[in-house]
């Protein structure tokens, strides 16, 4: 099933860039899409299911998560189901995700594609920060429309269900000012942490000497180097998409873009801890979605010459990591709950022998 997903929206991307009529790619994309959100919502044996399982039933365990998922295992036990739903509910907001952003797009398998390619294996695996950056997308459509409450009650809603949506608390006001600001920020930002960081990490070693100092001895590896190879990837991709459309954007979409352009450069500022804390992968593993989102919008207004070269920088980032995942010859074994969920063994069942 994995690979008819990526074989289908793989050749579907292709007929797309050559030019599809509105609409037609929504169409192509109901096959495909409907057996990524089987792979999403009915798995059964990611590295997650079993320890969130045991914690549906046990309350000691339950006590010790964010009150808005504790509040959700309640949820969803008054209304009789078991831990299942929860996973259910995944791949709903997932399905929220694209029709929040692409519903008059006429490129969703090229979001497919390659969400199915990265960081698709990592979030059927770690489904509480799946559904906390899934509600973080969500809120960014309120940052579009300049709606402050209602994006921090949505921040608030991601942050009960998982604390690392914290990092995601200052993005509203980065959103604020010209573009030329943003960057300027960011980037003086990120080079004052690479300078700081390590007398950073020491002094929290020296009030935590137990739990900092394996931190202090990661130090800078491969993968690291890796990590922000890819990470600059990303951002070139965007940036490169940015140069070629931002004269030919309609300006109903100009904030969409904008807010969405900002989100992938938004994790740069990870890159000084990386080499520290593996833990902060995740914002940039989080923002891939994003960008996926941003490139497919972007379609619309490319050549198909800048469309092909568009999607060759895609499979560059994706090819890089999934070197990375080779690297870390642990992570393959995430390929293993791919096709480990309810949907797959009725068709295998059923419909093929």
């Amino acid at each position: 099933m994995y690979m008819a997903i990526l074989f289908m929206s793989g050749f579907f991307v292709l007929v797309e860039t050559i030019r599809v009529r509105r609409g037609v790619s929504w169409f192509l994309a109901l096959i495909p899409l409907f057996l990524l959100f089987s792979v999403i919502g009915f798995n059964r044996e990611s590295r997650d299911f079993y320890a969130y399982e045991k914690s549906f039933y046990d309350y000691n365990i339950q006590s010790g998560f964010e009150s808005g998922y504790s509040s959700l295992i309640d949820f969803v036990k008054y209304l009789g189901f078991d831990y299942t739903a929860i996973v259910f509910l995944t791949g709903i907001l997932f399905l929220l995700v694209l029709l929040k952003f692409l519903k008059t797009n006429n490129h969703v398998n090229l979001v497919i594609l390659f969400y199915s390619i990265y960081p698709l294996i990592f979030d059927i695996n770690q489904t509480r920060n799946s559904i906390m950056y899934f509600i973080v997308i969500l809120s960014l459509a309120y940052i579009i429309k300049g709606k402050f409450i209602r994006h921090y009650l949505m921040m608030i809603l991601a942050f009960s269900m998982h604390v690392f949506a914290a990092v995601y608390i200052p993005f509203y006001y980065l959103c604020k000012g010209n573009r030329k600001s943003f960057l300027r920020r960011i980037i003086i930002l990120t080079i004052i942490l690479f300078i700081v960081s390590p007398t950073v990490m020491r002094l929290v070693a020296m009030i935590f000497p137990d739990k900092m100092s394996v931190y202090l001895m990661r130090g800078i590896d491969f993968g690291v180097i890796i990590y922000w190879l890819y990470s600059v990837i990303d951002i070139f991709t965007v940036w490169w998409v940015d140069k070629r459309i931002s004269s030919r954007i309609e300006e109903k979409d100009r904030k969409k873009f904008e807010v969405l352009y900002r989100f992938v450069w938004f994790p740069l500022l990870t890159m000084p801890f990386i080499s520290y804390f593996t833990e902060m992968y995740r914002m940039q593993r989080n923002a891939v979605l994003v960008k996926y989102i941003y490139c497919a919008l972007a379609m619309k207004y490319m050549t198909i010459k800048e469309k092909l070269i568009t999607t060759s920088l895609l499979l560059l980032s994706a090819g890089v990591y999934t070197f990375v995942i080779f690297y870390y010859g642990d992570r393959v074994e995430l390929f293993n709950f791919v096709e480990e969920n309810e949907v797959y063994y009725y068709l295998k069942r059923y419909l093929f022998y």
